[in-house]
């Protein structure tokens, strides 16, 4: 499939070992138009599979007047879309005044059917200029599929106030194509989610326009105190950054607080924080062998020597995911169902943090449970 008219590009030429490939910008209008989304389906003879929504985001993004290959070989490199995430970029775009789209699509424009006709200026371009992507021409994306449906199925207001950076490469093989697409996708590193939340230390409360970002927002305020703060009883024991010494990582405190915290949400700032440190010194005060902050230390070689100790050699669960994510449930139902934190006086010898079995959801569930029941029996022992 073709553009239907001619479009220039300004370029900027630039050489990396033997390739060239050329840095540019265009009207989000004019890329709807010239780029033909063209999907890798090599087994589509085999199965029937396809993920749920694909079929309905090509079609969107047909009416809305982008080009989607149907006939052309199987050897695209681009995956199936994701329309969640595509509705995503799209609600985004729309919502989001100070919505940005500031990193490249790389696109792959094949000249060949131009070839025998206008051979020597497609092959020399000089170090820079424009480049007409004329109606015979073929551009295809190898990276940014996602953020260019998105953008394409936004409203022709959002269109009409967007240019794209764009870096393009002519007349690419598609083993080259191939190639790249699997350095850019399969080889970078995605970002410690703890590194992200902890930016929202730099986004300002009145800018953030929806719940969870606040309440993310809140929670990494919170994080940050408890972390930071000596007479904490997390002072130390929060991977801010996601890695390095402590027990959790900051991501997982936030997503953990919100999950399971659910009695906390009409609560101020102020009074969730004043809860998780009230509670957890009380937790740090009833199983110190097991808390990673010891009550009492000198300095702070000390606390990250005791930490180490508790959390490497005696292995306690405690203060780790499961330990962590079971204590924070029994928070929240003592809260519903007003119960005195003081209850958990009645794990006291009934709980070996070290000997907990299993992993993940259903092990702290399992947790959960087993701590609830002893607080339960100790309660109706007392009445």
């Amino acid at each position: 499939m073709s553009c239907r008219r001619t479009i220039d590009l300004p370029y900027l030429r630039v050489s990396q070992m033997n390739a060239d490939f050329y840095l540019s910008k265009a009207a989000a209008l004019d890329l709807r138009e010239i780029v033909d989304f063209h999907f890798r389906e090599p087994y589509k003879e085999y199965t029937s599979y396809e993920p749920k929504g694909f079929e309905e985001v090509k079609r969107e993004l047909e009416e809305s007047g982008a080009k989607i290959s149907r006939n052309l070989p199987h050897w695209g490199v681009q995956r199936y879309l994701n329309r969640e995430r595509v509705l995503e970029i799209k609600s985004y775009l729309e919502s989001d005044p100070e919505a940005l789209l500031p990193t490249t699509i790389l696109l792959a424009i094949d000249t060949t059917p131009c070839e025998s006709t206008e051979q020597g200026e497609l092959q020399e371009l000089s170090a820079s200029g424009t480049f007409s992507v004329k109606p015979s021409m073929t551009v295809s994306v190898i990276d940014g599929q996602h953020r260019l449906a998105g953008l394409f199925l936004a409203s022709e207001a959002v269109l009409k106030q967007i240019e794209i950076p764009i870096v393009f490469m002519l007349n690419v093989s598609i083993p080259i194509a191939a190639k790249l697409f699997q350095n850019i996708n399969g080889k970078q590193q995605k970002v410690n989610k703890s590194v992200i939340f902890d930016l929202f230390d730099n986004v300002p409360t009145e800018s953030i326009d929806n719940n969870d970002d606040l309440e993310t927002k809140d929670y990494h305020t919170i994080c940050v105190s408890l972390y930071s703060d000596p007479e904490s009883p997390l002072y130390r024991q929060i991977k801010m950054l996601g890695v390095g010494g402590g027990a959790i990582s900051q991501a997982f405190f936030i997503d953990s607080c919100k999950r399971e915290l659910k009695c906390l949400k009409s609560k101020t700032l102020q009074e969730r924080y004043d809860i998780l440190f009230d509670y957890f010194t009380l937790v740090q005060r009833l199983f110190p062998e097991d808390w990673p902050k010891p009550l009492e230390a000198k300095s702070n070689e000390e606390i990250d020597a005791y930490s180490k100790n508790v959390l490497r050699e005696r292995k306690s669960q405690l203060a780790k995911t499961n330990g962590f994510t079971a204590m924070l449930r029994l928070l929240n139902w003592m809260e519903n169902e007003h119960i005195d934190p003081i209850s958990i006086e009645a794990l006291c010898g009934e709980i070996d943090w070290t000997s907990i079995d299993g992993t993940g959801a259903k092990a702290q569930s399992t947790l959960f449970e087993k701590l609830r029941g002893i607080i339960e029996r100790k309660l109706a022992t007392s009445l």
